[in-house]
């Protein structure tokens, strides 16, 4: 697992980013063999998608200095005593599920902005997500971060050697970042085989998609050994805490959708 893929003269290209990256081209992808039966035009589907994409990255940011505050008086401090320091280490630390809200934020404006059928566009490009967040854990895994507990017995363990490696090195750990794009995939390709059903009533693949990521991520986070904030006396990490609350969102947006005209 290598942090820097190579260089390019003295500019580094790092796994992580360049996964990401990936990631979104294999969404739009997605999107782009589904357009015709959804009738939008690519071009908006295109500008919607680097906006999510920025929106989300701004919101994963802030949520991760929520859970852990004293990252963020950190950040702060090197900030103010040096802005370039500041930039290079701006790329660690995110907490999803703050990217997925701000993300529909940004979604509920482009879509009034433009006069799209919100419905219509979120079962077009949920599947996209899942997807592109597959690589995004393929990239904590090259980078070493969201990396798992000490497991010195485990046959398929991990062990980090490069000293660039934002995870504890030369010691077995549990893969948590391919437990977490392994079943990504797996989420991808269930809603996409059973995509017709779920869009008999639209809008409603993006709460599915949602509900099966919270219980992913709920039960990756008893792997993880990263910090996540804990809540004390439930014996929850604040991630976990998170999902619950999404996962009701979740489940309050189906049955909304249920009722709504069209339904079923």
């Amino acid at each position: 697992m290598n942090p820097e893929l190579f260089r390019i003269g003295p500019l580094p290209i790092h796994a992580y980013g360049t996964l990401i990256v990936t990631g979104f081209l294999f969404g739009l992808g997605i999107i782009r063999l589904r357009l015709k039966s959804y009738g939008i035009p690519f071009d908006k589907v295109v500008d919607l998608s680097f906006g999510v994409l920025i929106s989300g990255f701004v919101g994963a940011k802030l949520f991760h200095w929520l859970i852990i505050p004293s990252d963020f008086i950190n950040d702060m401090s090197l900030l103010f005593s040096s802005p370039v320091d500041f930039l290079k280490q701006l790329g660690n630390g995110f907490e999803f599920f703050g990217g997925i809200v701000i993300g529909v934020v940004y979604f509920y404006y482009f879509c009034r902005k433009h006069s799209l059928d919100k419905r219509r566009v979120l079962d077009l490009i949920t599947p996209a997500v899942p997807l592109a967040h597959a690589f995004g854990r393929l990239g904590c895994f090259m980078a070493g971060c969201c990396y798992g507990k000490h497991a010195p017995d485990l046959p398929w363990a991990i062990i980090f050697t490069d000293p660039k490696s934002l995870g504890p090195t030369h010691v077995p750990l549990h893969p948590t970042q391919l437990y977490e794009a392994v079943l990504l995939i797996i989420l991808t390709v269930s809603i996409l085989l059973a995509e017709k059903r779920i869009t008999q009533i639209p809008g409603r693949m993006i709460s599915i998609y949602i509900l099966g990521y919270t219980v992913i991520r709920f039960i990756v986070e008893y792997f993880r050994a990263d910090d996540r904030g804990f809540i004390p006396y439930i014996n929850l990490s604040g991630t976990q805490v998170i999902s619950m609350f999404v996962a009701a969102g979740a489940i309050i947006w189906l049955i909304k959708t249920h009722r709504s005209p069209g339904g079923k």
